[in-house]
């Protein structure tokens, strides 16, 4: 998942228009399961309402089954920076590891099987590495930045052939995906807004399985975005920006059924939507908004006010100001199995002292956050069907997910990553 902050006009009607429930509407809890889902499917958009919380005591957790990672080890098991990690269809997974750069091929046991490719410019060759995919047939696709290619491999590692990206210049993280009929899509700025930087539509460029170029798609996108939050140097060559504190934005991730999930952050409103014909489904979900805590708003406002005037020292608030609640959710993760992963807010809770960072001489002036918010994910299948909520441990982050595997980067206390694939506990259901 990505969060958007650029204002396109695409789906909007058709989605938008179906907002009364109509005949057929049918309710069902699902055994004990406290909330109750209601779909109505007799329009042109499949509309389902999710009401009730999901209680504590039914929350899940992740469970590691497999690790890989050491602070001192052999090469091919310790990492520097984990941009990207790739189930296989055997449990295994592929990680790439940007500070090498290596693409490294791991067992459903956690044992190092080979390397693909290498760093360099030829073929097969890799540098700055956009994202990894695979196709239904097996194929690896390595989206070569550097080179404006995607590299294909096949599902042993043998280079095959690469395809043209139309575009440079473009550096970032997984931002390639596939779908189950053999499309890759490669994120792409569709239009640059000349004034600000940080506007303009995004969306995906879409390639067969052969690597011709087929379409271009806008992400979807359901509200106006945050305030801007820039800073310039004197001479207007420079220029940083933030992220408006805990303000809603849309949000987009390609599905594998080969469209978009998307939302607008706040309210709880999700949209599926499918490229070959099949209905697109609305969600919404009741819930109970979590409140910015004063601490949270201050100490974020103080970072903002830091960071930029880092760039410009007479920089100033001059916007709107931090909002009241947190937006319903943050993030949407498409799981490899269509499922899908949306980061709910949660309320802030304070650090214990002997986990913050020390405060050096000389920086007792420089803000820093004093609460964190557990991570919390709702997960969805791919009709729209609340399977449940699972709690992440700390520091730990989601690169994929299929069934009941979680596939993340964790990081210990020292800063070491390793990569972890979970298993969900007690398992979702099908």
């Amino acid at each position: 998942m990505r969060r958007l902050d650029w204002k396109v006009s695409v789906l909007l009607a058709v989605l938008g228009a179906a907002t009364a429930c109509g005949a057929g509407e049918k309710g069902a809890r699902s055994g004990d399961l406290p909330w109750v889902t209601q779909v109505d499917s007799t329009g042109d958009t499949i509309r389902v309402r999710i009401t009730g919380e999901v209680p504590p005591e039914q929350v899940r957790r992740l469970v590691s089954e497999v690790e890989v990672g050491a602070e001192d080890g052999a090469e091919e098991n310790t990492f520097g920076w984990v941009v990207s990690v790739l189930a296989t269809p055997t449990r295994g997974f592929l990680v790439f590891d940007a500070q090498v750069p290596a693409l490294r091929l791991f067992d459903s046991t956690g044992a190092f099987v080979k390397n693909i490719g290498h760093k360099g410019r030829g073929p097969g060759e890799f540098e700055q590495v956009n994202g990894i995919t695979s196709l239904p047939d097996g194929r690896i696709v390595v989206w070569d930045a550097t080179g404006a290619r995607l590299n294909t491999y096949s599902d042993t590692g043998a280079f095959l052939t690469s395809w043209r990206v139309p575009f440079s210049g473009h550096f970032g993280q997984n931002m390639l995906w596939s779908d189950d009929a053999g499309r890759v899509y490669a994120w792409a700025v569709l239009e640059r807004d000349s004034v600000d930087f940080t506007r303009g539509t995004r969306g995906v460029i879409v390639f067969g399985d052969d690597g011709k170029v087929l379409d271009s798609l806008p992400y979807p996108v359901w509200r106006e975005p945050p305030p801007s939050l820039i800073a310039k140097t004197s001479d207007g060559r420079g220029a940083s920006s933030y992220t408006f504190p805990f303000w809603p934005s849309s949000v987009a991730s390609v599905s594998p059924q080969g469209g978009f999930v998307s939302g607008p952050g706040d309210p709880y409103v999700l949209y599926f939507t499918h490229r070959d014909g099949v209905k697109p489904v609305r969600i919404d979900r009741d819930f109970t908004p979590v409140p910015v805590s004063p601490t949270e708003r201050s100490e974020h406002k103080a970072l903002v006010e830091s960071g930029l005037r880092r760039t410009d020292p007479n920089w100033s608030w001059t916007v709107a100001g931090i909002p009241d609640n947190k937006p319903a959710y943050d993030e949407v993760t498409v799981a490899l199995d269509g499922r899908v992963w949306v980061e709910v807010s949660t309320p802030g809770v304070a650090i214990p002292a002997a986990e913050l960072p020390p405060i050096r001489p000389g920086q007792e002036s420089q803000p820093r956050l004093t609460t964190r918010t557990p991570t919390m994910y709702d997960v969805f299948s791919p009709q729209g069907r609340l399977l449940g909520r699972v709690e992440f441990p700390r520091r730990v982050a989601i690169r994929t997910a299929r069934g009941n595997d979680v596939y993340a980067v964790k990081r210990d206390s020292l800063d070491v990553q390793y990569v972890v694939r979970y298993r969900v506990e007690p398992a979702l259901p099908r």
